[in-house]
């Protein structure tokens, strides 16, 4: 199921970021980039810390349109591998990798503020435990105990927010 859900978000990054962050889109994310490249002085590491993307091992002062296209159509791939029963630690990661660099992108815009993106960074990142860590535990077919309870915390989370949000009176629920 999260492969599906990832392979929808990447193919609405596929449809819509060129128009929302592309070179003559709304917020061209070039502009972001190169502010970021700027103010921050440390290794590409410690800039990855802070703005987590594959981008800053790539030259982002040549962002181009292509680069946005390729990440989406990349994790498009990889996330039909996992649909199609892929188990793997390695592709699960490069998806929430690939994810974060969009998100990260468009940090600095409205586009991808919503709640679901950063659901989706951290159910991504939760399903990345549940696959076999290769050289760290044996092949098992038992997903990890934290793991299944930081998912349960997860679904909690949600489910009360979606209720607060409710009870605290919002114009759009009225």
């Amino acid at each position: 199921l999260v492969g599906l859900v990832y392979f929808v978000a990447f193919l609405g990054a596929r449809h819509q970021n060129l128009g929302l962050m592309g070179k003559d889109g709304l917020i061209p994310a070039h502009e972001h980039w190169t502010s970021l490249l700027s103010s921050c002085k440390a290794s590409k590491l410690e800039c990855f810390k802070s703005h987590p993307s594959l981008y800053w091992f790539l030259d982002v002062t040549m962002l181009e349109d292509e680069t946005m296209d390729y990440t989406a159509l990349i994790g498009m791939t990889l996330s039909m591998l996992v649909v199609l029963g892929l188990d793997s630690f390695l592709v699960m990661i490069a998806l929430w990798l690939l994810d974060f660099s969009i998100v990260t992108s468009a940090e600095h815009t409205s586009f991808y503020s919503y709640g679901w993106e950063s659901q989706l960074l951290e159910t991504g990142w939760l399903a990345i435990w549940l696959c076999d860590v290769p050289m760290l535990q044996p092949r098992s077919s038992e997903p990890s105990l934290p793991v299944l309870w930081l998912f349960r915390w997860l679904c909690a989370r949600i489910s009360v927010g979606a209720g607060l949000i409710k009870l605290r009176g919002a114009q759009c629920w009225q």
